[in-house]
């Protein structure tokens, strides 16, 4: 158990074990309520296991025909749990989080969000986590997927691979 969570004031509604204030912030967040790193897992896996939102699937099936044109060798993921939550759509090679993002993210949702902006400081402050893990995420928003999927993939991949080119620099071992 981290330094953090032994003085944290939050604990986990399930287990009682202190949690960070940091991944108490992310439990708030996802699950309306404080769960530990285990317990978090464990909701999210349940959540994960309900079928993929069909803008996703559009989405993914076109990138993959993409990339399999482009580089066979790469795989794109599809609701890949990174610690703190299920990223949409993942190329791994690239650390490069896709989120499909729908109309709820432009309103209220959840009963403790205040503001509609709320939604979105959220995911902002989800991108960071990831951020601080050396990933990058990019948001799409369902109506691009919608109405402009193929021009909106071209660019998606044009983003990895300005990201692999940026990855390559740090890592010169990378292809």
């Amino acid at each position: 158990m981290s330094k953090e969570a032994e003085q944290s004031k939050y604990s986990c509604a399930h287990c009682g074990k202190p949690v960070d204030d940091e991944l108490a912030e992310i439990a708030i967040d996802c699950h309306e309520k404080t769960l530990c790193f285990k317990h978090q897992k464990e909701a999210s896996d349940e959540r994960e296991k309900r079928a993929p939102k069909p803008v996703i699937m559009k989405c993914e099936n076109t990138l993959r025909n993409e990339l399999m044109q482009q580089k066979p060798d790469l795989y794109l993921l599809q609701q890949k749990w990174d610690g703190y939550k299920h990223i949409d759509l993942t190329l791994p090679h690239y650390m490069l989080n896709i989120e499909v993002d729908g109309p709820y993210h432009k309103r209220k949702y959840k009963p403790h969000h205040k503001e509609p902006y709320e939604v979105m400081l959220t995911d902002f402050i989800r991108d960071y986590y990831s951020f601080r893990r050396g990933w990058v995420t990019i948001r799409v928003s369902n109506e691009l997927v919608e109405n402009k999927l193929e021009k909106t993939a071209h660019y998606i991949l044009r983003f990895a691979e300005a990201r692999r080119k940026q990855l390559q620099k740090i890592t010169p071992s990378m292809e």
